[in-house]
């Protein structure tokens, strides 16, 4: 997770200004709740605004499919798998 908080730091100097992050998959390492909920809070913590995810291979991990699926959703914010965000 040190990568992670470091990458949120480095987006918060070297491009205060950007108008989204996108994750694009792994948001968790082994689908386990505790990861997603560690990464939302480092995104929290960081102050990084309009965070858009991808779901990944790995966040299917560690449980059935629509557990894994609804870890996604909540995590995410969102209410479906595909969505599409336009900025700007």
């Amino acid at each position: 997770m040190q990568h992670f908080i470091n990458m949120c730091n480095d987006i918060k100097t070297t491009s205060p200004n950007s108008d989204g992050l996108f994750i694009v998959e792994d948001i968790a390492n082994s689908g386990a709740e505790e990861e997603w909920k560690l990464a939302t809070d480092i995104l929290k913590q960081s102050n990084i605004e309009n965070v858009y995810m991808a779901v990944g291979n790995h966040d299917l991990y560690g449980g059935s499919y629509i557990n894994q699926i609804n870890l996604f959703y909540k995590y995410a914010n969102t209410d479906s798998l595909y969505y599409v965000k336009e900025i700007n």
